[in-house]
């Protein structure tokens, strides 16, 4: 990795990127997933940094990156890094809550997927501060 990540004088490289993913991918012990780093698809929301998709049965997820991610801080980028992966550390957690809604009404399935999913989202934010905070940056 380049020392040029300490800085933001020189816009990242993909190389840089996958290589903070990587230190991550062996911290989060996820190294039986297979990951792609996408660089060139966007994520679903404008707002969203990144967005990580995963088929419900397989450790494998696609990460996807915002336009802008050449410009992002090193912290950023740690950081966008460090919430999608912990969303493949919970995807199991994710996938067996979402069968949850089985058996509901339609309205009342839909209101415990939005409480769900608002929860998990709550968990991973507050794992990659954390995270984050105890272990730095890579």
């Amino acid at each position: 990795m380049r020392d040029i990540l300490l800085s933001n004088d020189v816009p990242l490289t993909e190389k840089d990127v996958e290589d903070i993913f990587a230190k991550w991918v062996k911290r989060l012990r996820l190294r039986h997933w297979q990951f792609d780093l996408c660089f060139d698809q966007q994520p679903n929301k404008e707002s969203q940094e990144a967005e990580i998709i995963m088929p419900a049965d397989y450790d494998y997820g696609q990460v996807l990156f915002a336009s802008n991610w050449q410009d992002w801080s090193n912290e950023l980028v740690n950081e966008v890094l460090v919430h999608e992966l912990i969303h493949a550390c919970l995807h199991k957690i994710h996938v067996a809550g979402l069968e949850g809604k089985n058996g509901y009404s339609p309205e009342a399935a839909k209101l415990y997927v939005r409480r769900f999913i608002h929860e998990i989202e709550r968990a991973t934010d507050a794992l990659t501060v954390t995270l984050i905070h105890h272990l730095g940056n890579v």
